[in-house]
């Protein structure tokens, strides 16, 4: 991999300190308001290189450490379909109302499908995610023409690739839904791609790419809250 390479994968990492619920309308990277206490992972949709002897999956939807419905195991033949340095379409969506989780790969000659339906804990709802990606020495990965969309309409976000250079491992900012009570859908669509040196170990997760959904307790918006205060009155009257 050339410094060249190297440098122009650094440019398109844009720094996310300017980012504002202004600009994106539906997400924001702030949580104030948005989130009461901690997040933790709802499910990670993941891809892997994984181009070694193993050939074990390539596509899969991750939760509290288990490997929900991975694709891309052994198969006739047991063939890699990365290439070095050719990108494949992916897509990953959730369906907030019935916890549908569709992870898809697409790379021209073969399709890899990871379904599996996943619903927060008690207590929590889907509150954000975020873009993860590892890489080894002399080598990287990256999710390039990032685009998302929340109920169906279009989101900005502040990043459209997310890259592991080297020997890495990186991670986006979280992002956070505006209002997570209105959440019906989640969408993220681009290519995921992987370059390695000849001779590098390509087995496991050395060389992975993921979108991370993130579960949590949702904070009410101010109106909603005044709404349910005048029905609660509402009912109080008519009781008495």
């Amino acid at each position: 991999m050339s410094f060249r390479t190297v440098s122009a994968l650094s440019a398109i990492v844009v720094a996310t300190s300017a980012f504002s619920t202004a600009n994106a309308a539906l997400i924001t990277t702030d949580p104030t308001g948005l989130v009461d206490g901690p997040t933790s992972t709802l499910v990670e949709a993941r891809s892997r290189l994984d181009g070694g002897a193993s050939q074990t999956w390539k596509t899969a939807l991750i939760t509290s450490g288990n490997t929900l419905n991975a694709t891309g195991g052994n198969t006739t033949p047991a063939t890699n379909p990365w290439q070095n340095n050719v990108a494949a379409d992916f897509s990953f969506s959730y369906d907030n109302t019935n916890g549908l989780a569709t992870l898809i790969v697409d790379w021209g000659t073969r399709l890899e499908t990871a379904q599996a339906t996943i619903l927060p804990g008690a207590g929590n709802s889907l509150v954000g995610f975020r873009f993860e990606a590892r890489s080894e020495a002399n080598s990287f990965s990256i999710l390039d023409n990032i685009a998302v969309s929340v109920n169906g309409a279009p989101a900005t976000l502040p990043i459209t690739s997310q890259s592991a250079i080297g020997s890495a491992f990186t991670q986006s900012s979280d992002f956070f839904f505006t209002d997570a009570f209105t959440l019906d859908s989640f969408a993220v669509t681009g290519t995921a791609l992987f370059n390695w040196d000849a001779g590098a170990n390509l087995q496991g997760d050395r060389f992975r790419v993921n979108t991370r959904l993130l579960q949590g307790v949702a904070i009410p918006a101010p109106g909603a809250v005044a709404l349910a205060g005048i029905a609660g009155l509402g009912l109080t009257r008519r009781r008495r």
